[in-house]
């Protein structure tokens, strides 16, 4: 029996940083079995059939950096693995989900391989691959595929699952801007920034939108009763349907839709008819923006105002959008809660913003990218008790902190979850829940290496990545992780994702680290046993930071200047390591708490003992 077909022996979803991109992704792993001896060449007429079903394929680069490379690569050879991992990209942008990313790694195991992709979301990611996976076993046995059902059910998937274009556009413009994304649900309700900093959206509308106007605008005839009370032109409610009807195909008036923010008017399109344009899906329409008479714009603005909208789409008719309101009639005939933004996609702004630019700039201040200070931390033994200690100087100054940890989750001042299974604490769910609590100022999480490999991060960039050590490398096994060096690119993901403004605090007595301090972006704080440590002692010279044991007391030094005593490590009485201690002191310090507080505050940790139990919690 021929096995010239692929094997899936898992799929995993990483919803977060990985050691393969900073983006959401899926990863599989493979058997290609008897196709390993047979790459694409040696298949007879797979390659144009490949490409007379994706013809974009073309387009794809792959290594050879130019469009026709993955093509170069098939007509040269091949293996299945990295095949689908361009069908499955191929069959996302077919579909509108545009994505570039993947790759296709071969494991430790002949014939088994890694292929990883970047997707829009999970389900729609997962139906993609088992297209590529039906399309290419079709390629291979020269059977016929239907590729327009398959598109056709792919775009189903899609619509259901994948974030609408209005949702999709803002957050692509949030990411412009560094603003953290987290989605809430498989829908479109969208979290922007982290902890008390975060706003929400779904779709168009925002968290500044209140439930009463939301209520009000979803009632159509509320709406205009609301509005032709105070002055606004409306139609009778049986002249509604009609009247749209004529002014979308032209035959009497004009259908347009005013986007207005905050009471001005920042987009206008003139929607030209009725009819889908079948290939974009998308309504078709014209933008007049820079047309629209004032006349029109006061009773635009006055009807988000009446509603209590701060983002509304104002659907109106009239004959001319830039003539005045003396010779013409202009009738409201309802207000959108959550607008399409599609319908703006032609606004041509001088200075480039896009509306759903527009949009982020009223929730966000210039300057503000909606951060709250994440440390992550990792570490085998010698980090027990480190992220209490954390936790317990953050929160003495003065920051609300939720803390993941082996211990359990406490958000704030009290544990939620003790921890009875220690992987249901640090795992991607435990550390999004520090994250989206709305009165979080600052968040501590455990991260390790089976939760990297099997989940992602669950933050995008973090302010402080403290690492004691590599960690255990037991259990990593299935996940092909059988020697130092993968390890160790597993465990730099958390230093990878550290902000140009924040910083990674480094055991100095591992020289395994010495390579991690190279990647991160931002600054390096060393900890080790002695000041006479030879990483310590080159550091000192570059002018940077550090903290160490002497003569039983903790230090910290910056260049080559005097160092200043803090604490006896005598103090904590067992409760931390020595390493723990010094990390979680150089932690503190990277987030600028005061000496007089790190001290403070470790006494308070010390007194309560909060090392060993958990329930000693308050500050």
């Amino acid at each position: 029996m021929t096995k010239k077909h692929v094997k899936v022996l898992r799929t995993t979803w990483l919803d977060g940083p990985s050691i393969w991109t900073y983006k959401p992704a899926i990863e599989t792993l493979l058997d290609i079995q008897e196709l390993e001896q047979y790459p694409s060449h040696l298949l007879p007429g797979f390659t144009d059939r490949l490409i007379a079903y994706l013809p974009g394929l073309y387009e794809h680069q792959c290594g050879v950096g130019v469009p026709g490379g993955f093509i170069e690569r098939l007509r040269d050879g091949t293996y299945a693995a990295h095949i689908l991992e361009h069908i499955t990209i191929e069959l996302h942008n077919m579909i509108g989900q545009h994505v570039k990313f993947g790759k296709a790694r071969m494991a430790s195991q002949e014939g088994v391989y890694k292929m990883v992709f970047h997707t829009t979301d999970r389900k729609v990611g997962l139906a993609c691959f088992e297209s590529a996976m039906r399309l290419l076993q079709a390629c291979i046995d020269d059977q016929a595929f239907d590729m327009q059902s398959e598109l056709a059910a792919l775009r189903q998937v899609a619509k259901r699952h994948a974030m609408g274009d209005s949702t999709r556009q803002i957050v692509e413009a949030a990411r412009k801007r560094k603003i953290p994304v987290l989605r809430m649900n498989n829908s479109n309700l969208i979290q922007l920034g982290q902890g008390y900093k975060q706003e929400q959206i779904w779709g168009a509308e925002t968290s500044r939108t209140s439930a009463i106007a939301d209520g009000v605008a979803s009632d159509e005839e509320l709406t205009r009763q609301i509005l032709g009370m105070c002055g606004v032109p409306v139609p009778d409610e049986d002249e509604v349907a009609d009247l749209e009807a004529k002014a979308r195909s032209g035959a009497h008036g004009h259908f347009y839709r005013l986007l207005m923010m905050k009471g001005q008017l920042v987009a206008a399109s003139q929607i030209l008819n009725n009819e889908l344009n079948k290939s974009q899906d998308k309504i078709s329409h014209v933008d007049v923006t820079a047309q629209v008479h004032a006349d029109i714009v006061r009773n635009a603005s006055l009807a988000a105002k009446l509603v209590g909208l701060n983002i509304a789409g104002v659907d109106l008719v009239c004959d001319r959008i830039d003539q005045d309101l003396s010779n013409q009639r202009m009738q409201v005939l309802r207000l959108a809660c959550r607008p399409d933004l599609s319908l703006h996609s032609t606004l041509n702004n001088e200075d480039g913003r896009s509306v759903a630019d527009m949009i982020i700039d009223s929730l966000f201040d210039e300057n503000e990218d909606g951060r709250i200070p994440v440390v992550s931390y990792s570490g085998g033994p010698e980090s027990l008790g480190l992220g209490q200690a954390i936790h317990a100087m953050l929160t003495m100054a003065g920051h609300k902190t939720a803390l993941s940890s082996k211990k359990g989750l406490n958000l704030i001042d009290h544990y939620v979850d003790h921890a009875k299974d220690i992987s249901q604490t640090t795992n991607w769910f435990a550390g999004r829940r520090c994250l989206i609590s709305k009165q979080v100022q600052a968040a501590v999480m455990r991260v390790d290496a089976l939760s990297i490999l099997s989940e992602g991060l669950p933050f995008d960039r973090s302010s402080v990545a403290v690492l004691t050590s590599l960690g255990p490398r037991e259990g990593l096994e299935e996940w092909d992780i059988l020697d130092g060096s993968k390890h160790f690119n597993v465990m730099r993901t958390a230093v990878d994702v550290v902000l140009s403004n924040g910083c990674a605090v480094l055991n100095a007595d591992d020289v395994g680290l010495l390579p991690i301090a190279k990647l991160c972006d931002g600054e390096v704080i060393w900890f080790a046993s002695s000041p006479e440590n030879g990483i310590l002692q080159e550091h000192f010279r570059q002018g940077g930071r550090a903290v160490y044991l002497l003569d039983g007391m903790i230090h910290y030094q910056t260049g080559t200047g005097a160092s200043t005593r803090l604490i006896s490590m005598s103090s904590f009485k067992g409760l931390l390591s020595a390493e723990g201690a010094m990390a979680a002191i150089a932690a503190a310090w990277a987030l600028n708490v005061t000496p007089e507080l790190i001290h403070a505050s470790l006494a308070f940790y010390l007194e309560k003992g909060w090392a060993k139990n958990p329930s000693n919690q308050r500050v």
